[in-house]
């Protein structure tokens, strides 16, 4: 779901103060200055004693000064909720001019507040330089870089003031993704759950799922936060140290509650250009050394020596923060792959000691994300604990020779695997045990078995019955998305959305328009013709723009020697190959066109030389692919470890060009998932060419030696992911790529031995 929200396109622009205008108030750094346009606080008479504000916000600053006049905006359209509201920005030394920037601010939008300064400490050294100066009956801590939407400030004190939620611990703003390069909005946060229709105070000791601990678009009472002396851990960097404060704010109560606001969305801006603490967190060592010691194992000690027992939401709160280093592991380029070695062996170490503070329980219950079956066979691992093992998961099935895929996890020695059908033994056709890494370890066992398929089957592990069933792969979370209702928008709002409107419809981007294409393809894709001209369709692919690789020679191959199987090739119409296959009488499809989609709908083979790209994944807006076969080219011999990308596939013959490859896939304690059913040793048909051409060009006497670099993607944008320029030849010719290259085709033995 996405959207413009109100008050940030448009508002942000004509609302946002003309600060370059301004005239900066140049107080030296080190000082507090106290900043207000009227006595706000204050009832009667000028003279009466000043009454505390009802929300202090905390604006730590740092180098932000491109993002603050937004934030600034954000803040001059809060309406009357302003007056109620104080704000105290913390300049962290920042190089830039954000404190000149919120001093203006304050002086000109006559808000109440102060611009502290102090020298670069951190977000958590910020925050609590903060705390000591707010008087509100309730804190937050915004972001500089962030939006609030009209209104925020006024939905979140009009419910502190209802007596029904009185209780209210913490109040919970719903987190939406705001994105900088299109100004849409996306609700996809993973805890979007939590938030229903309506306000809703949920008792976490009760509900333990609901969780949330971003305090920037949380509410805390001061009065707690000051009794507890609680503070941000300025050691816990890059980030989670608003996870920790959070924690350890609602262990202050037997019973936490928290008011979860739907109505109030806080706009968390997804940054160009992906260097906020939250996008460089896994590039920094603190990461893996520091947050494991001080996110989770701190928490969850100090509830034990305090309450005696950990909490459940407690434990989901770790788990939740936890799980993320596991799925990203799995990652073909993961980030944590820099720091094999001495640093991810402590921090498996630590992450041990977290979980076995925590019950296998947790573990086992965890679904407040959507959480791999793998991911939580592996925390289990890491606590030893047999839980995962006695669950065996139908996969594949192949209907042709009347077989089924059965998997299972386990740890330590292989368990004695007995399959019984109608009370005989089954023995397994094809077979295989999976080794699972994370973070340069062995943590966990795969076991991946083909057996006849006989119904009933049963099974036992270790002499243990195991359960047989088809297990979701991805688990969680345990209820579906609350959903939203749909809030009424003024009328100034709906006008506002024409323009916006009109050009969805225009690109095709308004998903009326997309319900409606997609019926015209079923209508389309379902008629006799249709289905007559594309069954049982073979379809082949080699890119996007370019032909040429092994799909096209295959192609050939199948054409001249099996004229009876019907053949479709997929390319983009108008691009130089698609003009040279149709000339070679290829039967060709334009790539996402309504005849493709009609293809694909009806095709019983997909033949690629690259992994399925999304046109293969998606059709009539299902995210599964419409053939039963997919043939795995490649379009080249696979040196380095591709598991973790190739083991997306189903259904699939993997076709493999050397025999280390091929033991590579299918042997025993390998990380692929393919046994010797789905993947054969061939070549490439792309080598017959070579032959081909070899025979043609070629005299008997003569040799050629041919050199051919695989491609690297950091050449092809090294700047950085934001930026789109493409390194230039000088820029090529500096790199240590093209001097090794060059090195070794100037070598004199080289030239000696051609």
């Amino acid at each position: 779901m996405s959207s413009q929200p109100a008050g940030v396109g448009s508002a942000t622009k004509k609302l946002r103060p003309r600060l370059s205008k301004a005239k900066h108030l140049n107080a030296p750094r080190g000082t507090e200055l106290s900043l207000t346009g009227r006595p706000d606080f204050r009832q009667g008479s000028a003279e009466a004693a000043p009454q505390s504000p009802l929300i202090s916000l905390i604006v730590p600053m740092w180098n932000v000064e491109r993002y603050l006049p937004d934030f600034l905006a954000s803040l001059s359209i809060q309406g009357d909720a302003l007056n109620n509201t104080e704000v105290i920005f913390v300049d962290d030394g920042s190089p830039d001019e954000c404190r000149n920037l919120a001093q203006t601010w304050l002086l000109n939008s006559g808000a109440t507040g102060k611009v502290l300064s102090q020298s670069n400490s951190g977000t958590a050294a910020a925050r609590n330089t903060g705390l000591q100066h707010a008087t509100g009956k309730w804190v937050s801590f915004p972001d500089p870089d962030d939006v609030l939407p009209d209104a925020y400030l006024d939905v979140i004190s009009g419910l502190m003031a209802l007596h029904e939620f009185a209780e209210a611990t913490m109040i919970a703003a719903n987190m939406v993704y705001l994105n900088e390069e299109s100004g849409e909005i996306r609700d996809s946060h993973p805890l979007k759950y939590c938030f229903g229709n309506d306000p809703e105070l949920v008792d976490l000791s009760k509900q333990p799922e609901r969780i949330k601990f971003a305090t920037n678009s949380s509410f805390y009472r001061r009065s707690i936060i000051n009794a507890a002396e609680l503070k941000f851990d300025p050691r816990i960097v890059p980030t989670g140290e608003d996870s920790v404060f959070t924690m350890r704010y609602h262990l202050q109560f037997a019973s936490p509650k928290v008011l979860f606001v739907p109505q109030a969305k806080y706009f968390y801006r997804k940054r160009m250009t992906k260097d906020s603490l939250m996008d460089l967190r896994f590039s920094a060592v603190e990461n893996y050394s520091v947050r494991p010691k001080l996110q989770w194992i701190a928490p969850l000690e100090y509830a034990q020596a305090k309450l005696g027992e950990i909490p459940r939401w407690l434990e989901f709160m770790v788990l939740y923060t936890m799980q993320w280093y596991f799925a990203a592991d799995q990652r073909l380029v993961s980030a944590h792959k820099k720091f094999y070695g001495p640093v991810l062996d402590e921090f498996l170490d630590d992450t041990k000691h977290a979980l076995s503070l925590m019950s296998p329980d947790s573990i086992n219950e965890f679904d407040v994300v959507r959480i791999s079956r793998q991911t939580r066979a592996a925390l289990l691992a890491l606590t030893n604990s047999p839980a995962h093992q006695n669950q065996i998961q139908i996969g594949d099935i192949d209907p042709v020779k009347r077989e089924i895929q059965l998997r299972y996890f386990f740890t330590g020695d292989q368990p004695t695997e007995i399959f019984l059908a109608d009370g005989k033994l089954v023995l397994p056709r094809y077979e295989k045990t999976r080794a699972i890494d994370y973070f340069g370890h062995r943590i966990l066992f795969e076991r991946i078995l083909w057996l006849p398929n006989h119904q009933p089957l049963t099974a036992t592990l270790n002499g243990a019955p195991a359960t047989i069933d088809r297990f979701p792969e991805v688990l969680g979370p345990r209820k579906p998305p609350l959903g939203q209702q749909a809030q009424k928008r003024p009328a100034l709002a709906k006008i506002s959305r024409v323009p916006i409107q009109v050009r969805n419809v225009l690109t095709g981007r308004s998903n009326r328009v997309k319900q409606l294409r997609s019926r015209v393809l079923l209508k389309f894709a379902s008629s006799w013709l249709v289905r007559r001209k594309y069954s049982g369709a073979w379809v082949f692919f080699d890119a996007r723009y370019r032909a040429q690789d092994n799909a096209e020679h295959l192609y050939r191959w199948v054409q001249k020697h099996h004229p009876e199987i019907n053949l479709f090739f997929v390319i983009s119409r108008g691009t130089k190959d698609w003009h040279r296959l149709s000339s070679a009488g290829f039967r060709m499809i334009a790539l996402e066109s309504f005849s493709h989609k009609a293809l694909q709908r009806h095709a019983s083979t997909v033949i690629s030389s690259h992994l399925p790209p999304n046109w293969m994944r998606q059709i009539d807006g299902k995210n599964q692919p419409p053939f039963k076969k997919f043939i795995y080219l490649g379009h080249g011999v696979t040196k380095d470890d591709m598991s973790r990308s190739h083991n997306s596939l189903n259904n699939v013959l993997y076709l493999t060009s050397a025999q280390g490859e091929y033991d590579s896939v299918t042997a025993d304690f390998t990380n692929y998932k393919f046994t010797p059913k789905e993947s054969i040793l061939t070549g490439m048909p792309r080598h017959d060419e070579l032959l081909r051409k070899n025979s043609q060009y070629l005299s008997k006497d003569k040799k050629l030696i041919t050199v051919m670099p695989t491609w690297r993607a950091y050449l092809n944008n090294p700047r950085s992911r934001s930026q789109k320029t493409k390194m230039t030849t000088d820029e090529f010719l500096k790199t240590s790529f093209s001097k090794a290259w060059m090195n070794f085709l100037s070598d004199p033995i080289l030239h000696a031995a051609a």
